[in-house]
């Protein structure tokens, strides 16, 4: 059996470089004032797009980098990657990729009528918009992302060009950003998902091959098997390590220009995750370390005051609990007044008074994580709006992790943030090879009823897929799928049984069958609905 490893590509695709199609073009106005249009592109153009706009915004970061250095020449590449950014986000329809890359080239015009010698927050906003506009590409349409307010973060965008317009160029003994640690996309940002399906698919074939084998050769191919596999299952995963520290370095220098002395000590290991799970940590990270240093840690005479040492601490450590990533970040700063969050929740109507009397420690930090909850009076250029702890649980909820927080009044607060594990589960439905000494799966979404009887019309994988098996004498099983506008009998060893399989090289949806591990076992996922076109051609 042979299978397509990847959908052939269309005339509009190109390596590095490349454009729509003539029709799809003349019919938008790239103006970028005019309303975006919903334009039906065939998903290899999209996917394409996500593709080569994450490598982009790598480029952007690097010259970004490199511009604060003191190479302002590269600029020039800086406004080309955005620009491009903006018209293609435009012609595909992802609104708010267009508008965030409008106001980062806004953000960059301001940073040159200041000699590019911008304040700490320039370089946090410009790293917190890739961030968002990442996470905004792994989205199915780029738009609609719960949780973010985009408005407010372009506000926060808006204010801080105007406010660059006013504002003298700032002192010479303002340090350079020259250690500034680039974003550094991972692997997965360069390989589109087909592409990663188009892998595992030919991987799978050589698994097949392998059972089709027998002696050394079988062995050759199974070593080749699991090679391969365990490539692709690293595409899927991103290291949370480089994600964290790259961000020491900006906590530190934020610390120093609000005048406090801190140490942030960060604890991490070979911690893989999900990348999208992976984007959404580094969102809550970034706002998780500016929060600790604005809000937790007190300035250094007040802590002396208190007893304290005159250096804060900030300590992040990255673990593996449960099956899935987590980070901490722990502050020994003054921590959350519960009494005061208990009297604010009252005063703007999150809790009955009767309710905020008898509420618990985490019903009241809870509550600090519900959509515009603040014990602040006033918005500080650090707090800045658009990305709050609202926001930091709506974006870890959305890839299905969550955030906790516990603190002591004068002593620090700890928050935890939680990402599920890069592996892909999948409930499936078992049954045994007839015949052989396999098994095979089909999605759990299917009815399964055995049949004792035989039937001519049932599918034999094992004959399918051209695998060898043993005797087959004996009463035949049949078992009778059905689900949603399908129907189809496979013959079976035995009775159906339902377990929990891990997808870790999943392959297309076209593609017949897929190896997943089934606890320390190994068993074939089918695609019942891609077999049948098999027997029609055999």
């Amino acid at each position: 059996m042979s299978a397509a490893v990847s959908a052939p590509p269309h005339p509009a695709l190109h390596p590095s470089r490349w454009q729509f199609p003539a029709d799809v073009t003349a019919s938008l106005n790239h103006n970028a004032q005019a309303p975006l249009r919903s334009v039906n592109l065939p998903p290899a153009i999209v996917g394409r797009f996500r593709s080569l706009s994450l490598e982009r915004l790598d480029r952007i970061e690097t010259e970004w980098a490199a511009v604060l250095a003191g190479d302002h020449e590269r600029a020039a590449e800086v406004h080309n990657e955005l620009h491009t950014l903006k018209g293609d986000a435009r012609v595909v329809g992802f609104s708010d990729v267009h508008l965030l890359a409008h106001k980062l080239e806004e953000l960059l015009v301001a940073a040159e009528h200041r000699n590019f010698r911008v304040p700490e927050e320039f370089d946090l906003v410009m790293t917190m918009a890739i961030r968002l506009v990442v996470m905004l590409l792994r989205t199915r349409d780029g738009v609609s992302l719960g949780g973010i307010d985009v408005d407010g973060f372009v506000q926060q965008i808006d204010e801080l060009v105007a406010d660059s317009q006013v504002r003298s160029v700032e002192s010479t003994e303002q340090p350079p950003m020259s250690r500034r640690v680039p974003i550094n996309v991972e692997p997965l940002d360069r390989v589109a998902p087909a592409t990663q399906q188009g892998l595992a698919a030919a991987a799978t074939d050589v698994y097949l091959e392998s059972l089709r084998a027998g002696g050394a050769a079988r062995e050759r191919l199974q070593a080749v098997w699991r090679a391969l596999s365990h490539q692709i299952a690293d595409l899927y995963a991103a290291p949370l390590a480089p994600r964290v520290t790259r961000h020491q370095h900006a906590a530190l220098r934020l610390a120093r220009d609000l005048g406090k002395e801190t140490a942030v000590e960060v604890i991490t290991g070979d911690v893989r995750v999900r990348a999208d799970a992976a984007d959404a940590l580094e969102t809550a990270l970034l706002h998780l370390l500016r929060n600790a240093v604005d809000h937790g840690i007190e300035f250094p005479d007040e802590r002396v005051r208190l007893g304290k040492p005159p250096t804060g601490r900030i300590r992040v450590q990255v673990r593996m609990i449960d099956g899935g990533g987590e980070v901490e970040v722990d502050d020994d700063g003054h921590g959350i007044d519960l009494e005061e969050v208990r009297r604010k929740a009252v005063e703007r109507g999150f809790m009955t008074p009767q309710d905020a009397e008898t509420a618990s420690e985490r019903e009241l930090t809870d509550v600090v994580l519900q959509p515009g909850f603040s014990t602040r009076s006033q918005v500080t250029d650090v707090s800045g709006r658009g990305i709050g702890l609202d926001a930091v649980r709506s974006t870890l909820a959305r890839v299905g992790g969550h955030i906790a927080v516990t603190t002591h009044l004068g002593h620090g607060t700890t928050v935890t943030a939680r990402v599920p594990q890069a592996s892909r589960r999948l409930r499936v439905l078992c049954f045994p090879a007839w015949g052989a000494d396999l098994t095979f799966a089909v999605p759990a979404t299917f009815d399964a009823v055995p049949r004792n009887e035989d039937s001519a019309d049932a599918l034999d994988p094992l004959d399918l897929l051209q695998l060898e098996t043993g005797s087959r004498r004996g009463n035949r099983l049949c078992i009778e799928l059905n689900g949603e506008d399908f129907s189809a009998q496979l013959r079976a060893g035995g009775p159906p049984f339902r377990r929990t399989a891990e997808r870790f090289c999943p392959t297309p949806d076209r593609h017949p069958v897929e190896v997943v591990r089934l606890g320390d076992d190994e068993a074939l996922l089918l695609r019942p609905e891609a077999l049948l076109p098999m027997r029609r051609r055999a």
